[in-house]
């Protein structure tokens, strides 16, 4: 496992691309808040900072309807100590920023120490690591502040499995899963989940498992307090028990839109900021069938793609992760996303275009 005196440099690294990447936004000349941003994630996370300042636990918002119990909600990350402190330290458009810059240098140092995990040294782990941080995916899915996080976190999970450091595991996993975005908590843990069987099939320890079992147990238990209060609110919703075909298959990926991985403009682009109304999720600037440009997004770029390609040669494991994630981005069209709705607690989910964060990834662990 990387010990932390190595990351200096990478660090000083990744801290100058990604102040290049938001310049404008490391300097306050703008912010980030736009479309779900706007109107969800930074109020939700000003109003829950402002609870834990007064010494309450933020459970209940009255200010919402007639009252709602946010904290169960799952999206606006109470429990989530990083972006609760920079919101309750910073005036909300700094927090915003700050939130958004640190998790893009995190996941880009997370991605560096996984590709050391896996071998890889010097040029190769800083590929990986830019490869991931400023891939399509990741840069479009800034618009929800706890995925972004959960994507920042899921390289370190995957490290810490490499390494079969459990404490790091649970801890690891236990930050993704109060992060506010509960369906790229559990796509990730799936992937950590599937890295950690293919660790103790490669040595033929598959005790190995229960270490990886306990991690999880321990995950579970570190952020139940988010889980079991969501699972009570879901439990009253539409998406109790599941939900239908049509559904589930919101979000899916047109299949000729797979070109979008090389050529992201392929059929046109569209910000959430150029859509006048927030409640719309399309504008003029996209022409393809999916949802909305930023949710299909999942470029990678050819100089990433022909690394990868390179890179395939004994690296069975990835090529697979990145395949099936490909085959579930498709949705319906294919058996996998029916599937993996039938796992326990992976029924009531749409959007399974979402399974991007696994391909990129493991292309850039290609790359």
């Amino acid at each position: 496992m990387t010990r932390l005196s190595d990351l200096r440099r990478p660090a000083g690294l990744f801290a100058l691309l990604t102040f290049l990447w938001a310049a404008d936004a490391a300097l306050g000349w703008g912010t980030f808040a736009v479309h779900d941003l706007h109107h969800h994630h930074v109020p939700w996370r000003v109003w829950a900072a402002g609870e834990w300042m007064a010494g309450r636990v933020p459970t209940w918002a009255p200010q919402v309807a007639a009252g709602f119990p946010l904290m169960a909600d799952g999206q606006a990350g109470v429990f989530y100590l990083p972006t609760m402190l920079l919101f309750a330290l910073l005036p909300a458009a700094w927090a915003l920023n700050a939130t958004v810059l640190v998790h893009v240098l995190w996941a880009g140092l997370g991605a560096q120490v996984l590709g050391r995990g896996l071998g890889l040294r010097g040029p190769g782990a800083r590929v990986m690591g830019v490869a991931y941080a400023f891939s399509g995916f990741l840069a479009t899915h800034v618009i929800y502040l706890g995925m972004q996080a959960v994507l920042a976190w899921l390289p370190w999970l995957l490290a810490a499995v490499l390494a079969r450091r459990w404490a790091g595991t649970a801890l690891c996993a236990a930050l993704m899963l109060v992060a506010g975005h509960p369906q790229a908590a559990a796509f990730g843990l799936l992937f950590a989940g599937a890295l950690a069987l293919r660790e103790a099939w490669a040595v033929g320890r598959p005790r190995q498992l229960l270490g990886f079992t306990l991690a999880m147990l321990g995950a579970a238990a570190m952020a139940s307090p988010q889980i079991l209060a969501t699972l009570e609110l879901s439990g009253e919703g539409m998406r109790s028990g599941g939900v239908a075909d049509i559904f589930a298959n919101i979000g899916s990926l047109p299949p000729q839109e797979l070109v979008g991985a090389l050529f992201p403009e392929a059929f046109g682009m569209e910000r959430p900021g150029d859509i006048a109304l927030t409640h719309d999720h399309r504008g003029l600037g996209y022409w393809g069938q999916g949802e909305n440009h930023w949710e299909m997004a999942f470029f990678v770029g050819l100089p990433v793609a022909v690394l990868a390609g390179l890179g395939a040669r004994g690296r069975r494991f990835w090529v697979l992760m990145a395949g099936a994630s490909l085959l579930l981005m498709l949705g319906g069209l294919t058996p996998l996303w029916w599937l993996i709705r039938q796992l326990p607690g992976m029924g009531g989910f749409r959007f399974p275009v979402r399974f991007g964060l696994v391909f990129t990834l493991s292309i850039a662990v290609l790359a």
